[in-house]
């Protein structure tokens, strides 16, 4: 299983402290818990996907040929 909590303010840092201390300890099956920056944003998420839009609906050529996207 794996859940997400996107620390954002204090209300949400004591949710995951709370979700942390209910876990069971087990030296056998340890949970991991890691911490990292967000990847994209939405808005640079949404930008990714209408670029990618357009180049499927666009002829690119490569390599001296025509392509298009069936």
């Amino acid at each position: 299983m794996s859940i997400k909590f996107y620390l954002r303010d204090d209300r949400i840092r004591r949710n995951l402290i709370d979700y942390i201390n209910s876990q069971p300890v087990n030296a056998d099956f340890p949970l991991v818990v890691s911490f990292s920056d967000p990847k994209r944003t939405l808005p640079q998420n949404s930008l990714f996907h209408a670029i990618c839009g357009d180049l499927a609906n666009t002829r690119v050529q490569w390599a001296g040929s025509s392509w298009t996207v069936p």
